[in-house]
């Protein structure tokens, strides 16, 4: 028995937020979002240089831009597929060729793995409990940061109207399972990682 020891590489990534900020929410969350005064201004500036305060706006919530910097592990490939036998053998494919694997049970078990890792590519099958795969890539699309991973399908569908419903999401690939042999596989995504 081989103890392999992996070491996931922590990153750093930039992303913009937009925050909308609704009257009904405590004051406290008004104070952090509030921008920061300029220091250029003193407290000797003449009353001409000080423009009258606006009247307050309607109700309407503000929206704001904020960069976040987040941290994630670097991983290569996140895959999600509940069938774990298929799991098993194509994880095992995916690391003999050095590739950093983690995998997900399901869509949902998926976005909680996103909090914490970033994979260079999602091999994702579509039928799943919880969150299918058509939810999955809805959901992903909607972050700034999740929906620039790029996206393999890897399922038993292969009706027309489920590779356009998820080619509609952006997917870079929509491979049958009984079509491809795990070597090549393997390859394709080695072309796709490099």
């Amino acid at each position: 028995m081989i103890i392999l020891k992996v070491e996931y590489k922590k990153v750093t990534y930039m992303t913009k937020i937009e925050i909308t900020h609704d009257s009904s929410e405590p004051e406290e969350i008004t104070a952090k979002s509030s921008p920061i005064p300029d220091s250029d201004n003193t407290s000797d500036a003449s009353p001409q240089a000080a423009p009258a305060p606006a009247p307050a706006p309607a109700p309407a919530p503000a929206k704001q831009t904020k960069e976040l910097s987040v941290e994630f592990y670097e991983v290569d490939i996140l895959l999600v597929d509940d069938d774990r036998f298929i799991t098993v053998a194509y994880k095992e494919g995916f690391e003999h060729t050095g590739h950093l694997v983690l995998v997900a049970g399901d869509g949902a078990e998926a976005m909680d793995i996103l909090k914490k890792a970033k994979p260079k590519l999602i091999v994702l099958d579509l039928i799943m409990p919880r969150m299918n795969g058509f939810e999955f890539l809805q959901q992903i699309r909607l972050d700034n940061l999740l929906k620039t991973i790029p996206v393999l399908v890897l399922t038993n569908l292969n009706q027309q109207s489920d590779i356009d419903e998820a080619q509609s999401y952006g997917i870079i690939d929509f491979i049958v399972k009984a079509d491809i042999s795990l070597p090549d596989l393997v390859s394709r995504i080695d072309q796709i990682i490099k």
